[in-house]
């Protein structure tokens, strides 16, 4: 991977969230799992639950303000204490 998003595309594994393509395994890589769907299956349900901690709105919003007065924080532009932070994502 070459950037990280929210989704943290750092912790995913090669053949094990996704199947590593380049223009020279295309092919060999399309029949591999033509030959064994069970195995891209396994990579296809591996992926779903990874995206599944991003699937819930409200804990998603929380992160996000919680990430947001950390920037804030640290960038000296607020200041809160932790009480306060609680206060806002409640």
């Amino acid at each position: 991977m070459t950037c990280e998003t929210w989704f943290m595309e750092g912790k995913l594994k090669a053949n094990e969230h996704f199947a590593l393509i380049d223009n020279e395994n295309l092919s060999e890589l399309i029949d591999y799992f033509i030959q064994h769907p069970k195995q891209a299956l396994e990579i296809i349900n591996n992926a779903h639950r990874f995206i599944e901690q991003f699937l819930n709105k409200k804990r998603e919003f929380h992160i996000g303000i919680l990430v947001l007065a950390k920037y804030f924080y640290y960038s000296k532009q607020l200041e809160l204490n932790q009480k306060e932070i609680l206060e806002i994502i409640q």
